[in-house]
């Protein structure tokens, strides 16, 4: 019986340009919020019925902090400037 064992690495190189996640730049904020397991799919929907600003929500119901959502939102930004500046190339 053979043993080994594969492992497999996704090249993850062009996802980062100068360190920032571009990925981010295409994403809405509960996407972002849910890959980074701030918040569970089911918060973000209920968010969204409510039709006001997500993070906002989000702080006063108490689902995330002020800093983490703030953290967020400068990492988005960070990614649609390198976005940006990638294209004016």
């Amino acid at each position: 019986m053979d043993d080994e064992k594969t492992i497999k690495l996704n090249d993850v190189s062009e996802r980062f340009v100068n360190g920032v996640d571009i990925e981010y730049a295409d994403k809405k904020i509960g996407e972002i919020l849910e890959e980074e397991g701030l918040i569970n799919e089911k918060d973000f929907e209920a968010v969204l019925k409510e039709q006001k600003n997500a993070g906002e929500i989000l702080v006063a119901q108490n689902k995330i902090d002020e800093t983490s959502i703030s953290q967020v939102l400068k990492k988005q930004e960070e990614s649609k400037k390198q976005v940006a500046h990638a294209k004016a190339l």
